[in-house]
C-alpha cells in the first residue's frame, strides 16, 4: 500500500505577512529599499508585535545584511532629504517609529535568544566613526525641536517622544560603549539631556521620568569610559527599560 504523505497545514495569516514582509527585502545585497522602505518598516513592526515565531523570526532577519542595510539607507538617504519639520514628522511616523517599536517591544528586549541579533541591529545604528548616529539623532533633535502640540499630531506628546527616543541611544551605547569616545555621542546625549529637562509641567510624566533615567544611565556610562580612558572593555550595566513600550501606554 503506497504511503500517502499528510497534508500540509495552512499557513497563518501571520505565516503569510511574514512571506509577503520578505518579498518587499530586495533581491541583491546593496539594492535600494526605494518606495518600499515605509511598508518594510511598518509590516515588520506588526510581525513583532505578533506570534512569538513571527517575532523571532522578524528580529533575526532585520539583524541580516539585506535588513540592517535598509537601517543605512533610512539614515543615509531618507533622512537627508528631509528639510522641513513636516517632513521630518512623516517620516517618523512611516519609518523611524516603527523601527523604534520593534527594538522596544517587551518580548524583543527581554529575549537571550534574540541578544545577539538585536545586537547587531543597534551597532548598524552606528555606521564608521558612530557618523550615522550623529545623522539620526540631529534628525531626531531637530523633529523634537518641533514637535507638534497636543491635539496636532496622533504621535503622543513630546516625552514619550523623547521616551523611545534615549531608550533606543542607551540600547545603542549598551551594545557599543566605545561610541562614547568619539565626537559624536557626547554631544548628543548633553542635546538630549536638556530636551528632556525643558519638558513642561503637563509632560513631567512616567515618560519624562524613564527618559531620565535613561540619560542619567548613558552619563554614568560615558563616565566609566572616561575613567578607563580609552580601553576596550566596559563592564555592563542593564538599562531600565520600562516593562511596555510607549506605543503600548498610549
Amino acid at each position: 500500500m503506497a504511503h500517502t504523505e499528510p497534508p500540509r497545514p495552512e499557513p497563518t495569516a501571520n505565516e503569510l505577512r511574514f512571506y509577503k514582509w520578505r518579498r518587499l527585502i530586495p533581491n541583491q545585497p546593496f539594492e535600494p529599499y526605494g518606495y518600499k522602505l515605509d511598508q518594510f518598516f511598518q509590516t515588520g513592526r506588526s510581525l513583532v508585535q505578533g506570534d512569538l515565531d513571527g517575532l523571532q523570526d522578524t528580529i533575526k532577519m532585520l539583524a541580516s545584511e539585506h535588513g540592517c542595510h535598509s537601517i543605512r539607507e533610512l539614515v543615509e538617504q531618507r533622512i537627508q532629504q528631509c528639510q522641513s519639520p513636516q517632513a521630518r514628522l512623516d517620516l517618523w511616523i512611516s519609518c523611524v517609529r516603527p523601527l523604534f517599536d520593534m527594538l522596544t517591544e517587551p518580548r524583543v528586549t527581554r529575549s537571550t535568544i534574540l541578544e545577539t541579533y538585536v545586537g547587531t541591529i543597534f551597532n548598524a545604528f552606528l555606521g564608521y566613526g558612530a557618523a550615522r548616529l550623529g545623522h539620526l539623532y540631529g534628525f531626531l533633535d531637530h523633529l523634537a525641536r518641533h514637535w507638534p502640540p497636543p491635539g496636532l499630531t496622533s504621535d503622543g506628546p513630546k516625552s514619550t517622544f523623547l521616551e523611545l527616543c534615549t531608550t533606543i541611544l542607551a540600547k545603542v551605547i549598551e551594545c557599543n560603549s566605545l561610541a562614547l569616545l568619539g565626537d559624536v555621542a557626547p554631544p548628543i546625549v548633553g542635546r538630549f539631556e536638556a530636551l528632556v529637562d525643558s519638558l513642561g509641567s503637563n509632560d513631567r510624566n512616567f515618560s519624562y521620568l524613564q527618559a531620565s533615567k535613561n540619560i542619567e544611565y548613558i552619563q554614568r556610562r560615558l563616565a566609566s569610559v572616561k575613567r578607563v580612558d580609552g580601553q576596550s572593555s566596559v563592564a555592563p550595566e542593564p538599562v531600565a527599560i520600562a516593562t511596555d513600550s510607549p506605543r503600548q501606554r498610549q
